[in-house]
């Protein structure tokens, strides 16, 4: 079995890095949007950044990066 005529060989590789770093920067713009939308609710009150919510993005954000540094140097398991 070969490629389809006239296809790049690797475009499921360039797809697959095009949509993990939309995903990544989306959801690091997404965790700045939550930092700022949760402290100007309650501005006389302390702050604290470290809900749930941004815990579990900041861990998938680090998931992503990796994923995506993984895919752009071909090494690890997704090289």
């Amino acid at each position: 079995q070969g490629t389809v005529p006239g296809m790049n060989p690797h475009s499921a590789r360039i797809m697959g890095l095009a949509l993990v770093g939309i995903g990544t920067f989306a959801l690091i713009f997404a965790i700045v949007q939550h930092w700022r939308y949760v402290r100007g609710l309650s501005p006389d009150h302390p702050y604290s950044p470290w809900d749930l919510a941004t815990i579990v993005s900041c861990l998938v954000t680090l998931l992503g990066l990796m994923v995506f540094g993984s895919m752009v140097l071909k090494a690890g398991p997704l090289g």
